[in-house]
């Protein structure tokens, strides 16, 4: 739970300052959270810690947009995390506080209950993440949605028409829309997925299914021109805690499922979340030019 200045009784003592003690950070103006728990949080989680010191703030009425409605939508929030609550007003104003960056709403945008918490509809939040917060993000958050049947391709393009024109971010926002697919089944994949189109790789298919030495196989990412697989590698599947299977076994399963699919004459390339997001991708586009997945001419 987020901690306000009034819960601590010092108003009126500027000299006392809760985050230079090795307990307590500063977020906000007034808003302290655990210094170590905030230091490891994810950002959805620092998301979700600062719309709670919000709504403590300002009050439950606020409508929520973009980062912060997809949090309160329970979908991925890729990158960096947003220093502010995204939050939707009907008229013009002061667009920043130390806590929220408003933006002035759309006519057409419809208001929803999530809980017990107003947010924007969800096809204008997915396109207002993109708008404000780069094609990254709402293409993770797009594909979880498209994934999850929480909304459909129609309803991500009718949201961009509903755009002003010339409003801000449009462009990104046309990007992320362009890329969603639901056939990506986590984070990982979706980000890696944007790495290619940004690095100019060729665009590969989805979740094909090939069969090797009498089993069958689902790739996360196939180039059949090429006859190549790439392979998103999440850390999860690898703690002993993953679906109740050893590690030791998923490991030794998984170079089994490579070298079969090896066997078939395919290329495999393997990557984890470091190689794809870290320097834009670099280390994982190493690893798919060592199986003959190197850029084209233009982007898809």
């Amino acid at each position: 739970m987020p901690l306000l200045r009034r819960d601590l009784g010092l108003d009126g003592c500027p000299c006392a300052r809760p985050d230079l003690s090795d307990d307590w950070i500063r977020v906000a103006s007034g808003v302290y959270a655990p210094r170590g728990a905030w230091q490891i949080a994810a950002p959805q989680d620092r998301q979700r810690f600062l719309i709670a010191a919000a709504r403590r703030r300002y009050g439950s009425d606020l409508v929520l947009s973009g980062a912060s409605a997809v949090v309160a939508y329970g979908l991925p929030l890729v990158g960096a995390a947003p220093r502010r609550v995204d939050v939707i007003v009907r008229r013009r104003g002061r667009a920043y506080t130390s806590l929220l960056r408003r933006h002035l709403a759309r006519e057409e945008v419809d208001v929803v209950r999530v809980g017990d918490q107003a947010v924007a509809v969800l096809p204008d939040t997915l396109v207002d993440l993109a708008r404000w917060h780069g094609v990254m993000a709402g293409v993770a958050a797009m594909d979880a949605a498209l994934n999850q049947g929480m909304c459909g391709p129609k309803n991500l393009r009718a949201a961009l028409e509903r755009l002003p024109a010339g409003s801000y971010g449009a462009a990104r926002a046309r990007c992320a829309v362009h890329l969603a697919d639901g056939r990506s089944e986590s984070p990982g994949e979706s980000m890696s997925r944007v790495r290619v189109w940004e690095n100019m790789l060729p665009q590969p298919e989805l979740q094909v299914t090939v069969h090797a030495a009498g089993q069958r196989y689902v790739l996360d990412y196939f180039w059949p021109g090429i006859q190549a697989a790439g392979e998103f590698d999440g850390r999860v599947k690898y703690r002993s805690t993953s679906f109740g299977a050893d590690p030791e076994d998923v490991l030794w399963n998984e170079k089994l499922r490579e070298d079969a699919i090896r066997a078939e004459g395919l290329g495999v390339a393997r990557w984890t979340w470091m190689h794809a997001w870290s320097d834009g991708g670099r280390q994982m586009c190493q690893r798919l030019a060592g199986i003959g997945v190197v850029p084209v001419a233009k982007r898809w």
